[in-house]
């Protein structure tokens, strides 16, 4: 209903998490096991991505992978499913991780907008020297062959338009 409606659209939170599973053997087979500096972790694990209606709490069906292994799958990757699954209209936010051009493309495809934090080093690719000055402008963001590489069913010539908002003032020693 209209109560779990900002200004008239749905307003989701993607996040990623991990899940320890019983240690069976057909687990181990899909989810397996981390590894540290002594061998092979216990557990089996399954990497679980979310997307959250911000008002109601109610989260849509989640995709899920495996973390580790021969089918390893990434939070940006279980993004791009989430944000094919939500409502048209949209608006989604998102932790630095989500903050790359492959999850904003995939957002932009399926009509959603997008309030994401970016790491530093996206946002010098976006705006270039001084990306660490306090802004507020509107930008067009190009595919690089990177994004290519990992996601070559973006096109070559894929930009996004949107604005970035920078504000220089250390909060808790961050920006």
């Amino acid at each position: 209903g209209e109560e779990v409606l900002w200004y008239g659209r749905r307003v989701f939170a993607l996040d990623g998490t991990t899940l320890a599973l019983e240690s069976v053997e057909e687990l181990r087979g899909d989810f397996p096991p981390a590894r540290n500096q002594h061998g092979k972790c216990h557990n089996p694990l399954l990497f679980l991505g979310l997307a959250h209606d911000v008002l109601s709490g109610v989260a849509v069906r989640p995709v899920w992978g495996a973390m580790y292994g021969d089918k390893t799958t990434s939070e940006q990757r279980m993004a791009r499913e989430s944000l094919a699954r939500l409502e048209p209209g949209s608006v989604v936010l998102g932790d630095r991780n989500y903050g790359c051009f492959s999850v904003v493309w995939s957002a932009a495809e399926n009509k959603h907008d997008v309030i994401f934090r970016l790491k530093e080093k996206q946002a010098e690719k976006i705006l270039g020297k001084g990306a660490g000055q306090s802004r507020d402008e509107s930008v067009v963001w190009s595919v690089s062959a990177a994004d290519r590489k990992t996601t070559p069913e973006i096109p070559e010539e894929a930009t996004i338009e949107g604005r970035v908002v920078i504000l220089s003032k250390s909060v808790g020693g961050k920006r």
